[in-house]
């Protein structure tokens, strides 16, 4: 053998011996992969199991099962899309895979994509018809197209499959309620308590279920047989103690919670007590609670966010602020706390930052309800309703028990006039919190908004049986009789409210309004003076006592009044604009422009009053001054007609961009086509750009609603005159200068029939 050859057949004899120590069988490659990840991921480290499994995938790109496992890893590290994109690549490589349906299906749930999530479940159910986890997620999909006696029918399955398992039964149950099948309800609930007595929810829903048909004492029983069962669960002594609140056995119920507070001293319980109490507005006894739990445990964040929340609702910014820079001192990220940050700007009247900011928490936290609720109600507040009910809306998509946006809402739908809609929002909130008088008072509002003054008083009345002690009730229900104009009613109401509140600035306004209203201002001069004498520190006693002047004609006085509101406090933007009116009922318009930009710093986005200081420097023949006024109100809200209106008119006024003028009085009348001031001001553009045809019918239907208003009688008689109508414009323009003519237009009136005889 040659040396060549020796070498060549030494070399070919190492290649198997070299290629098994370089490279490893691809299939137990993945496979080891595949089982470290699931190694990790059984010990709970998912992060470590999601770089196994993809390390699984790199060997094997058609690997199904590790895409399978991947979905699974990024669904417990709250990696939903990821999550989507692992668990559609399993079922796209291995369709019969009934559990990566399942998760995909719930990952759709997760979404509120309710009719692929059905279709996952269906899937599934065409390949293994008794499936239950299947039926489960089909049930759930139903819930969320609103199709209940599907869902109802579908749970049933789950419950006939798996016949102990409690949560199921309860659901069962809930679903039964929806579809007012209330005895097969009444027994699944009682079959639940039997199953397994030891599960607490059981007993709480079947108690809340007996609350929903107003039978309290049965609620009482079933939650004291729950107690006995489980005798160290809290949640069934909270439910109990408020089931004993709501039957006013006040001394019962403060028992059994100085029961449970002797036994059981976690922080998360005194937690639980005070919320209980902020619930039923004991405000008092909820801080206390509060500060109990943070004794016990001085670290506890939830402690110090229920401090922030307890600070917030009583206005006191400057304390909730402090507690929410505790917590964001030690994790600057943290989601409620920026939440809560955006709360405290709003209660200082930042409306700006305070948008900027739960705007970048919305972007965080796109599926987080309290978000979403907040930064709604930081839109309202800047006078966008619009932006504020999408987010509102979409917070309640996400959680549709929340409280603080069910109130907003139906606040929001209230500006908007859709006052049906204020109801149904309302009412959902009273279905939740029967017994919580502030839900009771905004469906009352929201009742009286819709001119149902009825169902108010009712809803009044249930909130003062519930809190008879509480001044907001008196008041509400004196608002109600105030219009039903049951005078006499009303006082009484507004007295047991000044009873309890000697300081309620809101009921002596309402009894100074009634006692002018009624011919009695001296009555109302008099209360207002002693109020204010006693609360001189308090700006909205003189507020009202320079109300009560102005009404008087006492301008003077009212102006003294108003002024020392706005010295006590500076950002009481009701006292400038009241002030401001003071000053142009005397015709002092400087002033008034001064008085509504103080006002204006306090509300910058206040768009009417931008149109009101536009108005006012129209009058004063400052075009330039105006037409600013009416840009800025339009740059903030683009569909504010009459700031649309008027700058059109102004533009043509000083002569500039008619095209634009005609556009925006065009959308003026679009968005307000009953009022006649702005048919007026569409005609009058389409006048100076010689399209009279246009002008002509315009100018005929605002005289046809205002017959006596004398500019646009004067305004038909020019457009008469363009077009050839001589004799018609005659009678127009002497009916205009009959009406009494602004100055200016009755020269130019006089200068044209002149011309014309």
């Amino acid at each position: 053998m040659s040396t060549t050859n020796r070498l060549l057949f030494t070399v070919l004899a190492l290649v198997p011996v070299v290629g098994s120590g370089c490279s490893r069988d691809p299939g137990q490659t993945k496979q080891r992969y595949l089982e470290s990840g699931q190694h990790y991921f059984d010990s709970g480290k998912y992060e470590e199991a999601s770089i196994q499994f993809r390390k699984a995938i790199q060997v094997d790109q058609r690997f199904g099962d590790a895409y399978f496992r991947l979905g699974q890893s990024y669904i417990k590290l709250q990696r939903w899309q990821e999550a989507f994109s692992a668990m559609g690549e399993a079922v796209e490589l291995d369709p019969s895979k009934t559990d990566a349906h399942l998760r995909l299906g719930e990952l759709y749930l997760q979404g509120h994509d309710f009719s692929k999530s059905e279709q996952e479940a269906m899937t599934v159910l065409d390949r293994e018809a008794e499936n239950a986890e299947a039926f489960e997620l089909l049930a759930a999909s139903y819930v969320g197209l609103g199709r209940q006696k599907e869902a109802r029918n579908a749970f049933a399955k789950v419950s006939q499959l798996r016949p102990q398992d409690v949560p199921v039964l309860l659901n069962l149950a809930l679903l039964e309620v929806g579809v007012r099948d209330i005895d097969a309800a009444e027994q699944d609930f009682r079959r639940a308590t039997e199953i397994d007595p030891r599960y607490a929810p059981a007993y709480i829903d079947f108690a809340n279920f007996y609350r929903l048909k107003q039978n309290l004492p049965r609620a009482e029983a079933v939650l004291r047989t729950g107690t006995l069962h489980n005798p160290n669960d809290s949640s069934l002594v909270l439910a109990l103690a408020d089931v004993l609140y709501a039957q006013r056995r006040t001394d019962a119920a403060e028992e059994v919670l100085g029961s449970l507070r002797t036994r059981n001293h976690q922080s998360d319980v005194a937690l639980s007590i005070g919320d209980l109490f902020f619930v039923r507005n004991r405000m008092d006894a909820a801080l206390g609670e509060y500060y109990r739990a943070l004794q016990i445990s001085p670290r506890d964040v939830d402690a110090k966010r229920r401090l922030v929340k307890w600070y917030l609702a009583d206005d006191q910014a400057r304390n909730a602020e402090w507690w929410n820079d505790q917590i964001l001192r030690d994790n600057p990220k943290d989601l409620d706390a920026n939440i809560a940050r955006g709360r405290i700007l709003m209660a200082e009247q930042q409306v700006n930052s305070a948008t900027e900011l739960l705007r970048a928490q919305v972007n965080e936290a796109h599926d987080s309800p309290e978000a979403h609720c907040y930064l709604g109600i930081a839109l309202w507040q800047r006078g966008d309703l619009n932006a504020a009910k999408g987010e509102l809306q979409e917070a309640i998509k996400l959680n549709p028990d929340m409280f603080p946006a069910l109130e907003a809402l139906s606040q929001v739908y209230m500006s908007l006039g859709e006052h049906a809609l204020a109801v149904e929002f309302a009412t959902r909130a009273v279905q939740h919190y029967p017994e919580n008088v502030p839900v009771k008072l905004l469906l009352g509002t929201a009742y009286l908004k819709k001119g149902d003054t009825g169902k108010a008083r009712e809803q009044f009345l249930e909130a003062l049986q519930i809190a008879p002690h509480d001044p907001r009730t008196h008041l509400n229900l004196a608002l109600a009789y105030l219009t039903e104009h049951r005078s006499a009613e009303a006082e009484r109401e507004l007295n047991a409210v000044l009873e309890q509140d000697p300081h309620s600035s809101d009921a002596v306004g309402q009894l100074a309004d009634l006692w002018i209203e009624e011919g009695q201002s001296s009555k109302a001069l008099v209360r207002t003076e002693q109020y204010a004498k006693e609360n001189d520190t308090d700006p909205n006693a003189h507020l009202i006592l320079g109300s009560v002047y102005t009404s008087r004609e006492d301008y003077p006085h009212a102006e003294q009044a108003l002024t020392r509101a706005i010295q006590l406090n500076p950002k009481l933007s009701t006292a400038y604009l009241k002030l401001g009116q003071l000053y142009e009922k005397q015709n002092r318009r400087d002033a008034a422009i001064r008085c509504y930009e103080d006002a204006l710093k306090l509300l910058p986005e206040f768009v009417a009053l931008y149109a009101l200081l536009g108005n006012l420097q129209l009058a004063d023949g400052h075009l330039a001054e105006a037409q600013s006024y009416y840009e800025r109100a339009l740059a903030i809200d683009p569909d504010f007609a009459l700031a649309a209106s008027n700058l059109a008119w102004t533009l043509v006024k000083r002569g500039k961009d008619l095209d634009r003028a005609v556009q925006l009085a065009q959308k003026a009348r679009q968005l307000m086509p009953q009022l006649d001031s702005i048919a007026d001001t569409l005609a009058w553009v389409e006048y100076e750009k010689g399209e009279y045809r246009f002008a002509l019918p315009l100018l005929q239907e605002a005289i046809q609603k205002s017959p006596a208003n004398s500019v646009y009688h004067y305004h038909l008689g020019m457009v008469l005159i363009a077009t050839g109508e001589k004799q018609k414009a005659r009678e127009e323009l002497r009916s205009a200068l009959r009406l009494k003519l602004p100055i200016d237009d009755a020269d130019s009136a006089n200068e044209v029939l002149a011309r014309i005889q």
